[in-house]
């Protein structure tokens, strides 16, 4: 073929050329894939009209490939082995409901999977006081009995997407899944409170640039941080400081949860995370954090002390709900193996209702 020219285009689907003699070629392409080239040779309105047809042939067939090879290659992608129908048709009400909403793409099959991985588990503690004396172990797991955390309490439920937040080390803090908390303050300012940061802002710093910068943070701490808090948050006007302490009751330098809530005018909105270390206050108000007219989605805590104070507040904060998805002993300021970082994530009751 010579002296060819190019007489035009439709769309991106085919090309005419002209060559020397006159003829007409069709190049058919869709895409970055070249499917192919019909010759036209005379003039005729019928060879025209037979070339057309071959090219409109040709275009379906480029246009439809791809969509099936498509659809089989999410086929191919559900490790599962779902077809395609029931992977579009999942339900996800269950997780919804069992979660408050927070987990909104799990299905029902594998929450129930998830579920009963939880439950299998239960009682989450260990051991009747006969058996903890046939390990050595004190039958009543008191105060100086260090493998206690090692024998009570694991991790119950997994979330899928579980991220660091600060720095490593102690400071920083596993949050649930914190994608979801930066899909959620698109909508609404996300409200954090964290009590006993000791002048440390790293933590709230990290969810600022990590989670969204609209995160509305307020630390608490009976000392003075305000200025190096603003200076390691960037003196950002959604971090507040509150220069007093949590306590079972409000008095002198603290004030309780309820009133703490009452006083900023949180009634009734969601604490999206509630990270405490208060050396040990967590068991004088565990009960406020549960009573007070707020919602707390996450809790990470850490947790001074063994027993039968421990294992009221786990009991405690399962039948409202709550399971641990991390925990993490601190060895940096172990307290002889008694200091122990747990991570609660709130569901709802019936998550723990028996199957």
């Amino acid at each position: 073929m010579s002296d060819t020219k190019l007489l035009g285009r439709d769309s991106t689907f085919a090309s005419i050329w002209r060559d020397g003699d006159g003829g007409q070629l069709f190049i058919v392409h869709h895409h970055d894939y070249l499917y192919a080239m019909v010759p036209s040779t005379t003039h005729s309105r019928k060879s025209r009209s037979d070339v057309k047809g071959k090219v409109a042939i040709l275009v379906t067939l480029a246009i439809v490939i791809p969509i099936v090879m498509f659809q089989v290659h999410l086929l191919n992608m559900n490790n599962d082995g779902e077809s395609l129908t029931s992977l579009l048709s999942a339900s996800f009400q269950l997780a919804m409901s069992e979660s408050n909403n927070f987990f909104t793409d799990i299905s029902d099959e594998e929450w129930k999977r998830m579920k009963s991985i939880a439950h299998d588990i239960q009682p989450n503690s260990c051991c009747p006081p006969e058996e903890r004396k046939e390990r050595g172990r004190d039958p009543y797991g008191n105060v100086g009995d260090t493998e206690w955390f090692q024998d009570n309490y694991e991790p119950e439920f997994s979330c899928r997407h579980e991220v660091r937040i600060g720095r490593k080390g102690d400071g920083g803090k596993w949050v649930c899944d914190p994608h979801r908390i930066q899909h959620r303050a698109s909508s609404y300012s996300c409200l954090v409170y964290s009590v006993g940061s000791a002048g440390n802002a790293a933590f709230e710093a990290a969810l600022l640039s990590d989670v969204s910068p609209e995160c509305e943070i307020h630390i608490f701490d009976f000392d003075d941080f305000a200025q190096t808090t603003a200076e390691q948050t960037g003196h950002s006007k959604t971090v507040f400081y509150h220069q007093w302490g949590l306590s079972g009751e409000t008095g002198g330098k603290y004030k309780s949860f309820t009133d703490t809530v009452v006083d900023l005018g949180h009634i009734n909105r969601t604490i999206d995370i509630f990270k405490i270390d208060c050396e040990g206050c967590e068991f004088d108000t565990y009960q406020a954090w549960l009573d007070a007219p707020v919602k707390i989605q996450q809790i990470l805590v850490e947790i001074h002390g063994i027993g039968d104070k421990a294992h009221t507040m786990f009991k405690t904060l399962q039948d409202a709900g709550y399971a641990i998805f991390h925990k993490e002993p601190n060895i940096q300021y172990q307290m002889h193996g008694l200091c122990v970082e747990y991570c609660f994530i709130l569901l709802s009751p019936k998550f723990w209702n028996k199957q």
